[in-house]
């Protein structure tokens, strides 16, 4: 069996036909079948505005849109200043053209074009003014500037479009001519020339202005002048005037004008002598050049006394010293006989001696005197003259001592000694000094001090001056040498310091102590700084003896040196004492019993000490005899006695036993029960050494300051002497074998 028809094949399906953009080219694939491709590409300086490859799709049709190729674009220009720029559009292959205002000229290229690569072919140009009497106009020039026609100009202004005919020259820039005789033209335009007013005419070559027409000349005149303005020009002003000694005849004022013919307005002047204006004629004595009165010439030319002229022509003189006195110095130690002198040659001064003056007498007086004379005074004379003729002058003069000699010292104090630097003597003492002219003369000293090994051991040089009135000097120098072997001394020794034993810190107070020096005031012969120091840390020990290691006393040395190493001490002591007494803090009820009971002897007490802590209580009591009423009763006093008790600390009971069994048992003056105490209710202390310590019996004293002799530490017994024992063990200091309290 075979098929009706031929197998069927498949084809590809064809794309539309393209067309190449403008500047591009084009390049299709499989001859514009599917699956063909087309790129699209520009020519230089062209872009695509879209994809640039497009495909054939199977339904026929290409993907995308057609591209186009643009110019790629350049930079946006802007006119310079003073110019424009013109161009269609600013993308390749573009043109721009630049032109510049009236005025200025191109200065670079005149077009630029917009290149393949989006750069312009060359930078902007610029617009220039043209210079000086150059110009450029748009509409008559070309590009550039041009130099202006003849006789025209900028006026000395740039970028200008115009030239104009210069001063002189009338017409339009380019067909400028000078100005006619007597016409002109003062301004730089193109303006006519202008004819110049009557009296003016023009100068030569000179066509800018006008000048007024010449003046004629004036003859000269005896013993005159004239002078005008405006140079000898209409409208000239002219004035006549006469020499001294001579006026203008005919009450003539001078002043003349010029007219508009060159003339003047009347004929010249003329001037005449006249008597004392300078010119001497017939019959004058004198002639001074002026008519002023009192002034030696009087207006008829005559002398008036008193007076005389010099030369003519020349204002007159009153008859005068001539020469002036000069002043004398003389030498101060004796100058007598110059002043004599002086005073006969009238001080120097020279009178005239003229006829119209006659003869001169002369007088000379002494006014008064400055300065210091005879040293450096200065005496002022008056010398006077008279005139035979009238007419007299004075002048004034000193007289000058002079003194050149310095002093003379009389005394000066040998040099060369060693002083203490305490002791060194006063500036004023042993110097003197004298003058020849001067009574008086000024000594001051100065000191200069060379250091040496300490602040007091230095070598002195003291310079005296001696110094008149006249400031003559001299001066003399000693050298001294000082030495410091004196020690500060305790004008007011340190003090000692009592601290309480109360529990409480007193390391500042003893800090504040010796800080203060303990109190002491020190004294150093010479100036200088001086160390005080302790030795608080070598003796601080002793404070932590005695009672339960809370009192005690410590000897501190303080030492004072100077700077020199001189020292001197003194000692006090930190005495750390109690001397508050214990405090029962718990006390036993009165008991009454039936005398056939028997004694109570359990008694509760509790006493503290602020020291110690704690005290030791020793129990007392005593019976009263039987009352008459009943044999049996009678009063246990012990806590009666208790509370009297001023010392706590040593009675276990409270009270002071009596150590005399004095019958002073019972009450006292003031009510209380006095059991072995005396009427004060203090403690018995009838016989000295016998009494109980009314004091803590540790701080090593008694009741009235004295050193216990008992209970003590110190090793001194009550009069001060060594104790030979230990109190602490129970025997008295005279015999170790009785018991200390056995007198009791």
């Amino acid at each position: 069996m075979m098929w009706n028809n031929e197998a069927p094949t498949c084809t590809a399906i064809p794309c539309d036909p393209l067309v190449a953009p403008a500047n591009g080219e084009l390049d299709v694939s499989n001859n514009g079948n599917f699956p063909a491709t087309a790129t699209y590409n520009c020519q230089a300086g062209y872009t695509l505005t879209a994809d640039g490859t497009r495909t054939c799709q199977t339904d026929g049709t290409w993907s995308g849109s057609v591209p186009a190729c643009t110019g790629v674009p350049c930079e946006t220009l802007t006119a310079p200043p003073y110019g424009a720029v013109s161009s269609t559009h600013n993308w390749f292959p573009s043109t721009v053209t630049f032109t510049c205002f009236d005025g200025y000229e191109l200065a670079g290229a005149s077009s630029l074009e917009c290149r393949s690569d989006g750069s312009w072919s060359d930078s902007s140009p610029t617009c220039k003014p043209c210079a000086v009497n150059m110009f450029r106009n748009t509409s008559t020039s070309g590009p550039q500037c041009e130099s202006c026609p003849a006789f025209s100009s900028t006026d000395g202004l740039t970028a200008r479009a115009t030239c104009a005919c210069n001063a002189g020259f009338g017409g339009v820039a380019g067909s400028c001519q000078a100005c006619p005789v007597n016409t002109s033209k003062s301004t730089v335009d193109n303006a006519p020339c202008t004819a110049c007013a009557p009296g003016y005419m023009t100068s030569g070559t000179n066509a800018e202005t006008c000048d007024g027409v010449p003046c004629a000349m004036v003859p000269s005149i005896a013993y005159g002048s004239f002078i005008s303005t405006n140079n000898n020009r209409y409208p000239s002003t002219g004035t006549f005037s006469c020499e001294t000694g001579f006026a203008l005849a005919n009450d003539d004022n001078g002043v003349r004008t010029c007219q508009i013919d060159g003339s003047w307005s009347a004929e010249a002047a003329s001037c005449s002598p006249v008597c004392g204006d300078g010119i001497r004629v017939f019959g004058e004595e004198c002639d001074d050049g002026a008519n002023n009165g009192n002034d030696g010439c009087a207006d008829n030319c005559t002398i008036t006394p008193g007076y005389y002229c010099h030369t003519e022509g020349e204002p007159c003189s009153v008859c005068s010293i001539n020469t002036p006195p000069s002043d004398l110095t003389v030498d101060c130690a004796d100058y007598t006989v110059d002043l004599a002198v002086w005073r006969a040659n009238n001080l120097g001064a020279v009178a005239d001696t003229h006829t119209n003056c006659g003869a001169p007498t002369f007088t000379t007086t002494a006014l008064n005197v400055t300065g210091t004379d005879p040293g450096c005074s200065a005496h002022l004379f008056r010398v006077d003259v008279t005139f035979a003729k009238g007419g007299s002058d004075f002048s004034l003069a000193n007289l000058r001592t002079s003194d050149t000699v310095p002093p003379v010292f009389t005394a000066v104090p040998d040099g060369g000694l060693t002083y203490q630097c305490h002791e060194l003597p006063s500036a004023s003492s042993g110097i003197s000094a004298t003058d020849t002219c001067a009574a008086f003369v000024n000594i001051t000293s100065r000191d200069e001090t060379i250091a040496g090994a300490c602040a007091n051991n230095y070598t002195l040089q003291r310079t005296w001056t001696a110094v008149d009135g006249c400031q003559n000097a001299v001066s003399v120098t000693r050298n001294y040498t000082a030495i410091d072997t004196t020690a500060p001394t305790f004008e007011v020794p340190p003090q000692n310091l009592y601290l309480e034993c109360d529990g409480t810190p007193q390391d500042a107070a003893i800090q504040a102590w010796l800080d203060n020096n303990g109190g002491a005031t020190i004294r150093d012969a010479c100036t200088g700084p001086v160390t005080v120091t302790h030795n608080i840390a070598e003796v601080a020990h002793g404070l932590v003896a005695g009672c339960a290691g809370v009192v005690g006393n410590a000897t501190v040395t303080f030492q004072a040196v100077d700077d020199c190493g001189n020292m001197d001490q003194a000692n006090a002591t930190i005495v750390r004492r109690d001397t508050t007494p214990p405090v029962f803090v718990e006390f036993p009820d009165n008991v009454t019993v039936s005398c056939s009971a028997a004694e109570p002897t359990n008694f509760t007490v509790a006493v503290t000490d602020i020291c110690t802590g704690n005290a030791t209580v020793v129990l007392a009591q005593t019976w009263t005899e039987p009352s008459a009423t009943c044999a049996h009763a009678y009063t246990d006093v012990h806590q009666e006695a208790w509370e009297q008790a001023n010392d706590e600390d040593l009675e276990a009971d409270g009270m002071y036993s009596d150590m005399f069994n004095e019958p002073d048992i019972g009450e006292d003056e003031s009510g209380y029960l006095d059991v072995g105490a005396d009427a004060q209710n203090f403690e018995d202390v009838e016989q000295p050494g016998f009494g109980f310590d009314a004091f803590d019996p540790n701080d090593g004293f008694d009741q009235n300051g004295f050193d216990d002799s008992y209970f003590e530490a110190d090793g001194l017994d009550q009069s001060g002497n060594a104790d030979e024992y230990l109190e602490a063990d129970g025997f008295e200091q005279e015999d170790a074998a009785f018991d200390d309290e056995a007198d009791e």
